[in-house]
């Protein structure tokens, strides 16, 4: 939703597309750089207690999104791995894209309708 609002108010300000993607290139690099030191710590801390401070994180920093997620994206890959039994592995990891993708087709429209109604602020 955030990222929606956002790029609509950049948009909105700029009428420039290059802004626009210089936003959402912005927000990526965070992840991009920290993912692989995110897997590191990952494979050394408990999965359990990386995601509950990278769920924590997200909720309370919506501007660290990009970071926490460099941390809570290897801890949910693997914590899938300690939850499920062999046999059920591929139901557990189409269950959890079904939840992704679910959520990536669902926050933006909420995110849109947010916006139009209340505002960008």
């Amino acid at each position: 939703m955030q990222a929606t609002a956002q790029g609509f108010l950049v948009f909105q300000l700029t009428h420039s597309a290059a802004y626009l993607g210089y936003v959402g290139f912005a927000a990526g690099v965070p992840s991009l750089l920290l993912m692989l030191y995110g897997g590191v710590v990952n494979g050394r801390i408990s999965q359990r207690s990386v995601l509950m401070v990278t769920q924590t994180s997200m909720m309370a920093l919506a501007f660290a999104l990009g970071i926490a997620n460099a941390f809570d994206a290897p801890a949910r890959q693997a914590l899938v791995l300690e939850m499920v039994r062999r046999e059920d592995l591929s139901n557990a990891v189409a269950l959890n894209s079904t939840m992704f993708n679910l959520a990536t087709v669902v926050g933006p429209a909420l995110g849109g309708i947010t916006y139009a109604l209340p505002g960008p602020a």
